[in-house]
C-alpha cells in the first residue's frame, strides 16, 4: 500500500518557485502536486501522450512544459496554486496527540527552533 504516494517509481520532481509545492512524475506517467511539508497529494493527473523525458515550470502559464520520447513538446496545465493554498489553510488542523495541553505544545515547538547563523 502506497497511501497517497506513487504506485511506480518517481522519475522526476520539481519544487514550484515561490509556492512550496512539489510536483512529481512517476514511471506510470502520473503527475502529482504535493504539499511538501505535509506529504499530502493536492492534485493529480495521468499524462497520456508519450513518456516525458524532461520538464520545466512556466510561471507565466502556470504549467509544465514537457519534452517527450517521441520528440514532441506538450504542456500540462496545473491547478490554480492560490486555490490549493487556500484549501490547505482552510483544512482543519489536527491536534498533536503527544501534547497534553497548549503550554506543552508551545514548549515542544520552541525547543525545535534552531538559531540561524
Amino acid at each position: 500500500n502506497h497511501g497517497n504516494g506513487h504506485a511506480d517509481p518517481v522519475r522526476k520532481c520539481l519544487i514550484l518557485p515561490g509556492s512550496g509545492f512539489l510536483v512529481t512524475l512517476a514511471a506510470d506517467s502520473c503527475v502529482k502536486v504535493w504539499d511538501y511539508p505535509a506529504a499530502a497529494v493536492l492534485w493529480e493527473t495521468v499524462h497520456q501522450h508519450g513518456e516525458i523525458t524532461c520538464w520545466c515550470y512556466d510561471e507565466r502559464k502556470r504549467g509544465l512544459v514537457c519534452g517527450t520520447e517521441d520528440w514532441t513538446i506538450v504542456s500540462i496545465d496545473l491547478p490554480d496554486l492560490d486555490a490549493l493554498r487556500a484549501r490547505m489553510s482552510s483544512a482543519p488542523q489536527m491536534p498533536d496527540p503527544t501534547a497534553s495541553g497548549p503550554e506543552q505544545l508551545h514548549d515542544e515547538r520552541a525547543d525545535q527552533l534552531q538559531p540561524v547563523d
